[in-house]
This record gives structure tokens, sequence and C-alpha cells, in this order.
């Protein structure tokens, strides 16, 4: 991943959590995606590309607008990595699992 700018997470089967994209944000990589399933969920249009499903030629231009834009790029990029961080992180994730432990010992 680390040779490429660019992720394409094109899958035929409905994505449920995208650890790829996830893991590709936090790379500071670019992912173009469809928009369908969870993918949405973790990506816009700020930080990353979403394509309908199948259209062969969105993802052609989205491809060749990324290569054409080496600014656009780097700023979805960027964009996607402090999202990641914002969303990803390790102390986000303890915040997250401490909460929902709390949550539910207090319902015990």
């Amino acid at each position: 991943m680390q040779q490429n700018h660019v992720v394409l997470l094109l899958s035929w089967f409905e994505e449920s959590f995208g650890r790829t994209v996830a893991e590709a944000m936090l790379n500071e990589r670019v992912v173009v995606a469809y928009d369908w399933g969870a993918v949405p969920e973790l990506i816009d249009q700020e930080t990353g590309i979403l394509v309908e499903y199948k259209n062969v030629k969105a993802i052609a231009n989205a491809l060749e607008h990324l290569q054409k834009n080496n600014e656009s790029l780097t700023e979805i990029a960027k964009k996607a990595r402090v999202s990641a961080l914002r969303r990803f992180s390790g102390d986000v994730y303890n915040s997250k699992l401490n909460e929902a432990l709390e949550t539910f010992l207090c319902k015990s």
C-alpha cells in the first residue's frame, strides 16, 4: 500500500465495515469505492471518492481526475487520514469500548 496513492474498493458484494477503507485512510491514501453498503458511512466526497455501483465510466473519471489533479489527491488523502484518526484511533476505540461496557454494566 505504501507505493500506491489510491486504493480501489470495487467489491460486487455489499461491504459491512470496510477495514480496508479504514486502513487506507489511516495510511493517507485516497479510496475510490462504490457508493453502497457501509462504505458511505466511512468516506464522503471530501475524504474519498464514491462512485455509482458498477459504473466503470465513473471509476475511470475518478482515476483520471486524481491523476491530473495532484493537489486534489493530496488534499483528499490528508482529509481521509484526519477523519480516520478522529474515528478509528486506539484512544477513540478504547473510549467507545469503555463507554459501551459502562452502559452494559449499569444495565445489568
